[in-house]
């Protein structure tokens, strides 16, 4: 691909290797480089409101280009040097980094090398609530008249018993002690960084424990069914919230120490918001709480590893039209704007307007759309 007389964004065709080492990834390298990409994708789109769009343009070709070259370089240095970890790989880039004079270059590729590579993990900063209750009296003929299945989803029916199985008193073996179906209510205010930049939102839902009746302090907690939503101001979700599903019979789990204190474990199938997040086969979130009152958890914690949500980061032209979609529309809009040479389908960044630039986008649009029907298709508890 040419970029102003630059070649770039090469595919990659092995391992890119420092001195002995096979420290870096040559698909790492090419991920910031989307970056620098993205990025750019996204400075022109704000140029079309600009009072010069095509001196806007220009500025923007003239600034990603260098920051690709300056990216390039950098890279090359510290690929030549030897480096026992990767860690001293990327301290060793990022020093070669800031030697880069221009204060604006700089910061853009900082922010780049800065940011984890690839999929980000995302944790939870949590305040708030969760108690545990009767559940409430359920009419429903539908429930209580269907199917094992649909009376199990109700959290009427755990295993082959109604609300009458049966655990062991560790404390007293000999005494059975029967487990009641219960509601645990959760909400907590949260905290997540995507970015570099702090987000806001609610974390609320229902699970479907059993406790032991009559049991308090020091006790297990069965965690049967539930779900959680997680939703938030944040733009990336187009106003739809993310949901998350306790997986039946997976891995979730909750013990009660004698003080109180406790964390509860949900394995978890969720559907995420397809336009701003990945996936993860194996969600789990873990939530520490302390009990203040008999089942009142205070739940305030400052840093929660979530490993479900990692930001998945669309290319920006991929949603032409902007309607929170990835389809044909995309691909007609941006075949007309293309037959008026506007300035957002350069993507080649060569001053032409052409099937290379209709290439390029069919190539971004169709790699999201695989995301956006893949991450739209997983809404299943399993």
């Amino acid at each position: 691909m040419v970029f102003s007389g630059i070649t770039i964004f090469q595919l990659c065709t092995g391992v890119c290797v420092s001195a002995s080492l096979l420290l870096s990834s040559c698909e790492e390298k090419q991920d910031a480089l989307d970056r620098i990409q993205k990025a750019h994708q996204i400075a022109i789109e704000n140029c079309k409101d600009d009072s010069d769009p095509q001196a806007c343009k220009d500025r923007a070709i003239e600034r990603t280009a260098q920051a690709i070259a300056e990216f390039q370089l950098s890279w090359a240095r510290t690929e030549a040097e030897d480096h026992r970890s990767k860690q001293e790989f990327k301290r060793s880039l990022i020093e070669k980094i800031m030697e880069i004079t221009d204060p604006v270059i700089r910061e853009i590729l900082l922010k780049i090398v800065q940011e984890e590579i690839g999929p980000q993990e995302m944790s939870l900063s949590m305040l708030g609530q969760a108690t545990i209750s009767d559940l409430a009296a359920t009419t429903d003929s539908a429930y209580l008249l269907g199917s094992v299945e649909a009376m199990e989803s109700a959290g009427l029916v755990h295993g082959d018993g109604r609300d009458g199985d049966l655990i062991i008193d560790p404390a007293n073996p000999g005494t059975p002690i029967r487990l009641i179906n219960k509601v645990m209510n959760i909400s907590t205010d949260v905290q997540f960084e995507l970015f570099g930049t702090i987000e806001t939102g609610i974390m609320s839902g229902q699970v479907i424990v059993q406790v032991g009746e009559g049991q308090t302090g020091m006790r297990q907690i069965r965690v049967i069914s539930g779900t959680l939503t997680l939703d938030s101001a944040y733009s990336g979700m187009e106003d739809s919230p993310i949901n998350m599903t306790v997986k039946k019979g997976g891995r979730s789990s909750m013990v009660v120490a004698a003080d109180g204190h406790t964390t509860l474990r949900l394995d978890l199938d969720a559907s995420t918001h397809p336009l701003s997040f990945g996936y993860d086969q194996s969600p789990f979130l873990e939530i520490p709480m302390i009990e203040t009152s008999a089942d009142t958890f205070q739940i305030n914690v400052a840093d929660a590893p979530f490993d479900y949500i990692h930001v998945w980061d669309p290319w920006p032209v991929s949603d032409f039209n902007k309607d929170g979609l990835y389809n044909p529309s995309d691909i007609g809009d941006f075949s007309v704007a293309l037959a008026e040479q506007d300035i957002r389908t350069d993507l080649n960044m060569d001053g032409l307007y052409t099937s290379e630039d209709l290439d390029l986008f069919l190539g971004y649009h169709a790699e999201d759309l695989a995301r956006w029907q893949f991450q739209s298709s997983r809404f299943i508890n399993d």
